[in-house]
């Protein structure tokens, strides 16, 4: 399965280019190496708080744009779900390669805000994803510090 990457002109749409779709099994075996079996279903980055701001219950998903948060070394994203559901927001480099599992965990549905600590990161380009049973959706984030 291949998730095209459409980008909208004025009123044309058109593919640039299709990226492949992985299933969790083969998307980083380092990942799969650094958790224990008991928490990965609920399994949260510690550099991350996650704050629901709605609990009323979108009619569709929602990945908001990155943006610096108050504090220097945090960033801000905004996200939502229509119902509960495993979610997975992860952050890659622009090879593709995962640099950090955000969140990795069951919600409810609602409006989520998630406060990010960039500090160790260094200045570019990244992508994050928001990922659950049947949706996954991906964004640019460029850094500079």
């Amino acid at each position: 399965m291949k998730i095209k990457i459409l980008f909208t002109i004025a009123l044309f749409t058109f593919s640039l280019f299709s990226l492949p779709v992985f299933s969790q099994s083969v998307l980083n075996d380092d990942f799969y190496n650094n958790i224990s079996p008991g928490n990965f279903n609920h399994s949260i980055n510690t550099k991350a708080k996650v704050i629901q701001t709605s609990t009323q219950a979108p009619s569709w998903f929602y990945l908001g744009q990155v943006f610096p948060g108050k504090e220097g070394t945090e960033n801000e994203l905004y996200f939502s779900i229509p119902d509960k559901q495993q979610v997975r927001i992860t952050l890659m480099d622009m090879m593709g390669q995962e640099i950090d599992e955000i969140i990795n965990r069951d919600l409810s549905e609602g409006t989520y805000k998630i406060l990010y600590d960039v500090s160790n990161l260094s200045s570019g380009v990244y992508t994050y994803s928001l990922q659950t049973e049947g949706y996954i959706e991906m964004k640019k984030m460029l850094l500079v510090k």
